[in-house]
């Protein structure tokens, strides 16, 4: 089981727990939402818990629950700013489409 997180997700997620001292890091789950059934969700943790899968990068940790952990081996987690937006990219090779707002994604089987 791998993710891939990318220099610039690695910068903007470290800068996102400065200050932060209460949490040990941010956790990355999918949830049942959207209209094309799945959605990523980022959150601090505050610990990490029995079975979870922790990712280290430079200035924190990116925790994953075993469950999600299935539905995103493989993923890069990239963070991409242009002249519109600032917003985490998530590269799922698990994911079979994606709603047209690009909110949510689905997943075959």
């Amino acid at each position: 089981m791998a993710i891939t997180i990318t220099p610039r997700a690695q910068e903007k997620l470290a800068k996102s727990l400065l200050g932060k001292k209460e949490f040990v890091g941010l956790r990355l789950a999918v949830l049942r939402a959207g209209c094309a059934g799945f959605t990523y969700q980022l959150d601090y943790v505050r610990e990490v818990e029995s079975g979870d899968f922790v990712y280290a990068f430079a200035g924190g940790q990116l925790v994953v629950d075993k469950d999600s952990l299935k539905m995103v081996d493989g993923l890069v987690l990239d963070y991409v700013k242009d002249p519109f937006r600032e917003r985490f990219v998530f590269n799922n090779p698990n994911a079979t489409g994606s709603c047209g707002c690009g909110e949510s994604f689905s997943l075959s089987g």
